[in-house]
């Protein structure tokens, strides 16, 4: 899977582009930024949209096990989900249009943003944004993978709940780019990120 590479620009969500430049911040000159210095529990705005899963290199593939979850997180996948793998509740065509993006981020040690078009069990329009930020236990290798998940509807209201449950998982559109702090910002990517609905 071939995944562009752009500047942090493209992220729309505010919160998300705190939390990367808090990344960018903590990295300093290592090639990855420490868990330890990764603090999302203190911001009180973002806690509950972020999850910390633990990078486990299982024979030839890699798996995530959910380190810590917020609330927004548990209540869209109806369930408690700490001490999991990703791939034991989240429905299967999540994992295999998410996972090489996952690892995209893991083995090239560079954040990846995800923006998904999705609907809500009453048939709502849900854009969905996701951030994802490598982190180290000693700024060398990544050893997890924290999480921002970002969901906001056009339309207002929606149902968060069991959003991510597979019959009401219908993705129309997704876009995926690894974002490259040496990398200035790019008008032509950012102009195709509208989402559509049919």
């Amino acid at each position: 899977m071939s995944i562009p590479r752009t500047s942090a620009s493209i992220i729309r969500s505010i919160r998300q582009i705190s939390l990367y430049r808090d990344w960018v911040t903590i990295r300093g000159q290592h090639n990855l930024p420490s868990l330890a210095d990764f603090k999302p529990s203190e911001r009180a705005d973002d806690a509950s949209e972020i999850s910390v899963n633990e990078v486990v290199h299982q024979d030839s593939r890699i798996r995530y096990r959910v380190h810590e979850a917020g609330q927004f997180i548990e209540t869209a996948t109806g369930e408690s989900i700490v001490g999991k793998f990703l791939d034991e509740f989240l429905d299967p065509g999540v994992i295999e249009a998410a996972h090489a993006s996952w690892d995209k981020a893991v083995i090239e040690q560079l954040p990846v943003y995800i923006i998904i078009g999705m609907r809500d069990a009453n048939g709502i329009p849900v854009t969905m944004e996701h951030l994802h930020l490598p982190l180290s236990k000693h700024h060398d290798t990544s050893d997890f993978l924290a999480s921002s998940m970002h969901i906001f509807s056009d339309q207002g209201r929606y149902q968060h709940a069991g959003l991510f449950l597979s019959e009401n998982n219908h993705k129309l559109k997704r876009r995926d780019y690894i974002i490259d702090p040496d990398i200035a910002f790019d008008v032509q990517i950012a102009s195709e990120l509208d989402i559509e609905f049919v």
